[in-house]
């Protein structure tokens, strides 16, 4: 199971990355400019996670007239140059700035680039280095670098690096459009997950708990919640028409489904003291964890959709009564 777990967070990973490369691109083709500042701030929290280094905004150190890299490490064992420009001139032109004034103070500067893949400089830099160790091969790193850092890692850190990826990425703004597509493929999962629960004998004595419409009936004082749900998701309709019609719903699975919803929802009520909002996002990161996934912010945001959706189609999450 864990190496279900690794492949699907090197997945997300990989999707962020490339999300967040094409919008840059695009930024800078249109001359905006605002966002590389803000990656700077994203490389510093990745790379100390990734590399185990202590890096700072070098700005808040060194002021804001100093050009020779963005990132410093308060230990003196990396500083970082976050850039967009590839190629031997920039390289030079860094080293000629940063050589005379801080080689001392650094064991090491690396030039990171906001790309998945980059074709790195051969050009030895012997002279502009001037004896201090720069290695052009292990100096210029990009994303395909992290997700390497990334698939040395336990599948626990692995899951901790991925976390921090999105909650850095999320704020960068909506425009971003990151994680913003949700996977059908994780839809089929968990349709197909729920349209297989139950034994025939559960099938047949599902309503084995007491009160089981009293408990659910307080969901309904959270109908206008659960609306919401419905309601400002609904871009994620044709994915889950999608899923629904890959997965093959019909007369005798829609009963298993509504088996797992009702067995779940009255599992996590009673957990969560009767709070129908705090159940029904438990049950959402239930369905996740069920299936094993590692929830993006889109696909907990899709299943959040399917599962107000089959809850009006079962019946099981009614509307409140009119009188």
């Amino acid at each position: 199971m864990a190496s279900i777990t690794r492949t699907e967070n090197l997945s997300h990973l990989g999707e962020w990355f490339d999300l967040l490369e094409r919008k840059i691109a695009r930024e800078g083709f249109l001359g905006h400019h605002d966002l590389n500042i803000e990656i700077e701030y994203v490389f510093r929290d990745l790379l100390n996670f990734a590399y185990g280094w202590d890096l700072e905004n070098a700005n808040n150190v060194f002021g804001k007239n100093q050009e020779a890299f963005d990132l410093s490490s308060g230990s003196g064992t990396v500083c970082v140059q976050v850039t967009t420009t590839q190629g031997a001139a920039k390289i030079g032109k860094t080293l000629s700035k940063f050589i005379p004034g801080y080689r001392n103070r650094f064991n090491r500067l690396v030039f990171i680039y906001p790309v998945m893949t980059m074709k790195k400089s051969q050009k030895s830099f012997k002279d502009e280095a001037n004896g201090f160790d720069f290695q052009p091969g292990r100096d210029q790193l990009c994303f395909r670098d992290l997700l390497e850092q990334a698939q040395q890692m336990t599948a626990v850190r692995q899951s901790e690096f991925l976390d921090l990826v999105q909650s850095e990425l999320g704020p960068l703004g909506s425009a971003l459009r990151l994680g913003t597509e949700p996977s059908v493929d994780l839809l089929i999962a968990v349709i197909a997950h729920m349209a297989n629960y139950g034994t025939p004998e559960q099938m047949s004595h599902h309503e084995s708990r007491p009160d089981d419409e009293r408990k659910l009936a307080r969901f309904q004082d959270h109908a206008s919640f659960l609306k919401r749900q419905f309601n400002e998701n609904r871009e994620f309709y044709i994915p889950v028409q999608q899923a629904r019609k890959a997965v093959g719903i019909d007369a005798a699975n829609t009963p298993r489904i509504q088996l797992w919803l009702r067995s779940n929802s009255l599992d996590l009520l009673e957990e969560h003291a009767n709070n129908a909002r705090a159940g029904f996002t438990a049950l959402a990161d239930r369905l996740l964890q069920e299936t094993h996934r590692s929830g993006r912010n889109a696909d907990v945001t899709a299943v959040r959709y399917l599962l107000a959706d089959e809850f009006f189609r079962c019946n099981v999450f009614p509307n409140p009564s009119e009188d």
